[in-house]
């Protein structure tokens, strides 16, 4: 896993770096967190809001800290999707009225479309 993050930190720092020259601002979004388990278990019978508790796959946040690793050398701006997914280390599949992810790494259409604002806000677009 180790090398793996190395490749994609230098992957990004080279795509980051190739693209500098012909953008006016560059802004990274982290990857989604992704769960331990497949979210579908929520609507398992008798599953509870406690049954979709995730905490977030280790390798994920590992490619995660890469990327991130790559914004910080670059020195472009970057914007942690982990806060709309994950409090306190933990990851629910239910936020609100939404179910947050499709399946373990990719967030639902529905919960991507109340993110417009708060991206917006981090963006500094609003």
């Amino acid at each position: 896993n180790q090398e793996i993050a190395a490749l994609i930190e230098q992957g990004m720092v080279d795509r980051i770096e190739a693209t500098k020259p012909y953008a006016g601002r560059i802004v990274v979004i982290g990857d989604v967190p992704r769960l331990k388990f497949d979210p579908s278990v929520i609507s398992e019978r008798g599953a509870t809001l406690a049954d979709g508790l995730s905490d977030p796959q280790g390798r994920s946040m590992q490619m995660r800290r890469a990327v991130k690793a790559a914004v910080d050398e670059t020195g472009v701006d970057y914007v942690d999707s982990k806060q709309w997914f994950c409090a306190y280390d933990k990851c629910p599949v239910v936020v609100g009225d939404y179910i947050t992810h499709r399946d373990r790494g990719h967030m639902t259409l529905e919960y991507g479309r109340t993110l417009s604002g708060p991206l917006a806000r981090a963006l500094g677009l609003s």
